[in-house]
């Protein structure tokens, strides 16, 4: 299997704030302590919603073994003093989230569920530091679910076990474009359960299916093409007792040479009670370099079913005789995601 992202993996880097050291100095050489303000706890940042995976400043990984996206956020201290040891605690704001969504800020964002994020423990600052890196964990099972949808939650300092917390930079809020973080999962093009797959690479591919007003012939690699060979209006090849998912595997796919010229061309499934007629122009098609189109549907939306669906799947031609069809599969996919950036040959 193999994904396609279009994600990177920023290097982590430790956050550094420069300090300079402002002296003033008497005619004699001495040095007066200058009266410098409590120092402040604050996300770096400087208040801006952290966009991932659009911002260089919040760097991500996906932990493909464990299921996991770790996003990397930053705090610090302000001020000229003593780098004190301290430590600090990690809430999630979720009434930050509210009032930004009532503002309308974030109209179409979804609100993370507390039970997809981990939240870091307690940071520790150690002694002349400045500040430290914190790691959010989400769960990519439970993210599954959403497609391109912008994910947001907020997290809070709190808690500090020394210097206060700036009030204004006290909660930072986290978009995350959830499929442009993992990309497409491109499952390997190979026989699954709920998918159909068709190569017509022999004779025996094709002998398969049984035609009725058509002459079927291997036309290339992986390839067949239907001819009309009849005056009854239409030719049609069916392939029996398909089982399809259509829960898990909505989205039907037909890879397509050549058309009929003069004629036309529709997929039909019938389940023993219903045909379920799918045209060409009921769906929608990605032209690959050859010329070839894929065509897809919606099966669960064309037939309104859902779950298993025990049906014979039928390629069919409607026109004069002698019109053809040369088509190399048919499969189902989980997503159109999938048929849009992983299907290419």
């Amino acid at each position: 299997m193999k994904w396609l992202t279009s994600f990177k993996y920023p290097y982590l880097a430790a956050l550094s704030i420069g300090l300079g050291l402002i002296l003033s100095c008497t005619e004699t050489g001495g040095i007066i302590d200058d009266d410098y303000p409590v120092p402040q706890i604050y996300w770096t940042g400087n208040g801006e919603f952290a966009r991932i995976p659009e911002s260089n400043s919040y760097p991500f990984v996906v932990d493909e073994e464990n299921k996991r996206i770790l996003i990397t956020l930053g705090f610090s201290s302000s001020g000229l003093h003593d780098r004190d040891a301290f430590t600090v605690n990690f809430t999630l704001d979720r009434e930050a989230i509210g009032s930004l969504q009532e503002q309308g800020s974030l109209n179409h964002a979804i609100e993370l569920a507390p039970e997809v994020i981990e939240l870091p423990p307690p940071a520790t600052v150690a002694q002349g530091e400045e500040g430290a890196l914190a790691q959010v964990a989400l769960d990519m099972d439970a993210l599954g679910g959403f497609d391109d949808d912008i994910l947001a939650f907020a997290v809070r300092l709190e808690s500090a076990s020394k210097y206060p917390i700036n009030p204004d930079l006290a909660t930072l809020v986290v978009l995350v474009n959830y499929r442009g973080v993992v990309g497409i999962f491109c499952p390997d093009d190979a026989p699954a359960p709920g998918r159909i797959f068709i190569p017509f690479e022999t004779a025996d591919d094709i002998n398969a299916w049984q035609y009725g007003g058509l002459s079927p012939g291997q036309q290339g690699e992986k390839q067949v093409t239907i001819t009309r060979n009849n005056d009854d209006g239409y030719g049609i090849a069916v392939k029996w007792d398909q089982s399809f998912n259509l829960d898990n595997y909505p989205y039907l796919a037909m890879r397509v040479y050549d058309t009929p010229a003069n004629g036309a061309w529709l997929l039909k499934l019938y389940d023993g009670q219903t045909d379920h007629v799918i045209r060409p122009e009921n769906g929608a098609y990605k032209e690959l370099e050859d010329g070839s189109r894929i065509y897809y549907w919606n099966l669960a939306e064309a037939t309104g079913r859902t779950g298993e669906l025990n049906s014979n799947i039928q390629v069919v031609i409607e026109g004069p005789n002698g019109e053809s069809l040369t088509y190399g599969w048919i499969k189902s996919y989980q997503e159109q995601e999938i048929i849009l950036q992983c299907v290419s040959e």
